[in-house]
């Protein structure tokens, strides 16, 4: 549990067959853990699938602290499971912040955090 808000915010994506589009759609939330506010994305299920959770991340960057290079007193922990997604090039860059850490949950146990 976070003890204030923008401590530690979770991150997953999901893939559902799209009925209308007649294709897989990648699904990305983001959420704060402590004010339980969250973010939105989605796209091609493809290969693009890093870009669909590298836009949802900066959609809640953007849509909390009004920038993507605000500097915060402490750092924001993301937290995600090791998904290909989220160990990919394209993400792991995007996250390398001083003010951004990211963390991976346990392989073993993924209900907890490590």
């Amino acid at each position: 549990m976070a003890q204030a808000p923008n401590a530690r915010w979770s991150t997953d994506i999901t893939r559902i067959w799209g009925v209308p589009q007649e294709r897989w759609i990648a699904l990305t939330a983001t959420m704060d853990c402590h004010s339980r506010e969250s973010w939105n994305g989605d796209g091609p299920g493809t290969t693009a699938c890093q870009k669909v959770a590298e836009a949802t991340l900066e959609d809640a960057l953007i849509g909390r602290f009004w920038t993507l290079a605000r500097r915060r007193a402490r750092p924001l922990t993301l937290r995600s499971d090791n998904g290909l997604v989220f160990t990919s090039r394209r993400l792991v860059v995007s996250v390398q912040r001083p003010d951004l850490q990211q963390k991976f949950s346990n392989r073993t146990r993924p209900s907890r955090m490590a």
